[in-house]
């Protein structure tokens, strides 16, 4: 029999021409979906809200009754969202630990992604993107780094992929700034410069640039020689005097 729920779930997903199989990938079975909109049978709070959010609506406004356990469960999620707001990781390595972090009443593979999720925030920086890309995964399945232009996020994997971005970034950012201090010196004359830096076979420089630090001048950028790699040294000609490069 069709309750509010099951009847808003299949309105708001065909009116937006999403099939059933996209709408619940990654967290549960297409004939689990098909029970869940002919009001057969009514999923568990968390999973209720992600395929609402998978649909572009807010999960806030639904009002559904929930068990005990879902509710402690649930108590237990907003608590550690307000401790990481106040930014106290010891106290969320405390909650982390706790009963409620684990269950069995909700969707396992929605909690165990906001479990891992909380886990590499605690982690930092020291944190490993390949955790990031396996919680990812987990609602999914066929991420490799980019972001599908069709795929349906709820707000908890949207705030997991925005994790996994700036910690893209920061890896990029770090990278970048070992590269520099690995450049050991630079002589630049009037049109001129040669560049030495040290060498790593671990991370091979393969390009160099050459950008003008204050001018419409052209910049110099071209790939390396293979004795240029092994020797840790460019020279760079064809600059315009009278520029700070």
């Amino acid at each position: 029999m069709e309750n509010m729920f099951s009847g808003f779930l299949r309105k708001e997903r065909e009116k937006r021409g999403i099939s059933q199989e996209r709408l619940c990938r990654g967290v549960c079975a297409v004939s689990a979906l098909s029970r869940y909109e002919n009001g057969e049978r009514i999923p568990d709070r968390l999973l209720m809200n992600t395929l609402i959010e998978r649909l572009g609506k807010s999960s806030d406004k639904l009002v559904t009754m929930i068990s005990c356990q879902e509710y402690a469960y649930f108590e237990w999620k907003s608590k550690v969202k307000e401790t990481l707001r106040k930014k106290n990781i010891a106290l969320v390595q405390e909650l982390i630990l706790r009963k409620e972090a684990r269950d069995a009443s909700v969707n396992l593979v929605l909690q165990e992604q906001f479990y891992q999720y909380i886990q590499e925030i605690v982690n930092g920086k020291e944190g490993e993107i390949s955790s990031l890309e396996e919680a990812i995964r987990l609602t999914n399945p066929d991420f490799t780094g980019r972001i599908a232009a069709e795929g349906l996020f709820s707000i908890q994997e949207l705030e997991l992929l925005l994790l996994y971005a700036q910690r893209q970034m920061e890896t990029r950012a770090g990278q970048g700034a070992k590269l520099l201090e690995d450049v050991s010196k630079t002589e630049i004359t009037e049109n001129s410069a040669v560049i030495r830096w040290k060498v790593d076979p671990q991370n091979p420089v393969d390009s160099i640039s050459v950008m003008p630090a204050m001018s419409d001048a052209a910049f110099v950028s071209r790939y390396l020689t293979e004795d240029e790699k092994e020797q840790g040294r460019a020279d760079i000609t064809d600059l315009e005097k009278n520029t700070l490069y």
